[in-house]
């Protein structure tokens, strides 16, 4: 009985240090593997939404772009932080173009309707059947007349639900010389929009004439995408034989979250390159 009961103290009495230091060791292993296992998790969560969140708004401005651009019934013009066109565009020193921060060009607002003489005034025109009422700045065409020009005022009528439009240089009376006994013209209401990278954003403007004045500007209408890197994403390609081939504009974007910019990853940007192609020509004039 002694024999055993002194056996059983040995047995029950406290681990050895041994026995002690490698628990330990396991018990820090299978932390430090969690740890590990989490913070990949977090990293990979974050990189993942970061590559999500400019892939998303490299392809809203891309996708806005192609609209408006296979929409445009004018020559797009490439245009610079000011608003200012871009005869020439600027290039590299192997002659590829650097691009430009903007590009403008006119979009129909309203259309087909039927200009007509004002009945109460020879020398004034009204718009029939419109579907939007016209505000300055839009730029109304008579294509059977040859005639292309900005909006400068719009007042009301002699006879009800017509709007008369007066244009820059007095270009309503020319119209209106031409229509007599009833006549009428088809024309449409353009208006001149732009698309610009300002302060990391793709911004979208349209062209006002504001408070009675007779000089355009620009008024801003909404920001398209966020987080662009790319400061003069807009050109005119080349054409096979080095020249300007204005039937396309070239768009070149990157978008990149900045949340990401001193982290290890900075794959989470995103390029998108392609050449759009306006499909029509309405206007004129650019």
């Amino acid at each position: 009985m002694m024999t055993l009961r002194h056996s059983s103290r040995r047995w029950l009495g406290g681990y050895t240090l041994t026995e002690v230091m490698i628990s330990a060791g396991i018990v820090a292993l299978v932390g430090m593997g969690m740890f590990r296992a989490f913070s990949a998790g977090l990293v990979m969560f974050a990189k993942n939404t970061a590559v999500n969140v400019s892939h998303q708004e490299g392809r809203m401005a891309v996708s806005r772009l192609m609209r408006d651009i296979h929409a445009a019934v004018s020559i797009p013009q490439l245009i610079d932080s000011n608003f200012n066109a871009v005869e020439s565009q600027p290039l590299d020193a192997s002659g590829k173009p650097t691009g430009t921060t903007g590009v403008s060009f006119q979009m129909v607002a309203s259309g087909p309707n039927f200009v007509k003489q004002d009945p109460g005034n020879a020398f004034l025109i009204m718009i029939q059947d419109y579907t939007r009422n016209p505000v300055p700045g839009m730029r109304l065409i008579v294509p059977h007349f040859e005639v292309e020009s900005d909006i400068v005022k719009v007042t009301s009528a002699t006879v009800a639900n017509h709007t008369n439009v007066f244009m820059v240089d007095a270009a309503e009376t020319t119209v209106a010389s031409k229509l007599r006994d009833g006549y009428y013209a088809v024309t449409y209401y353009t208006e001149r929009v732009a698309y610009l990278v300002k302060n990391g954003e793709l911004q979208f403007y349209k062209q006002r004439f504001l408070n009675g004045n007779s000089t355009p500007v620009w008024v801003y209408q909404a920001t398209v995408a966020r987080f662009i890197t790319s400061a003069t994403p807009f050109t005119i390609p080349l054409s096979a034989s080095g020249t300007a081939d204005n039937r396309y504009v070239g768009v070149k974007i990157s978008a990149a979250d900045p949340g990401t910019a001193n982290r290890k990853y900075r794959s989470t940007s995103t390029l998108l390159d392609t050449a759009i192609p306006y499909r029509s020509r309405l206007t004129k004039y650019q």
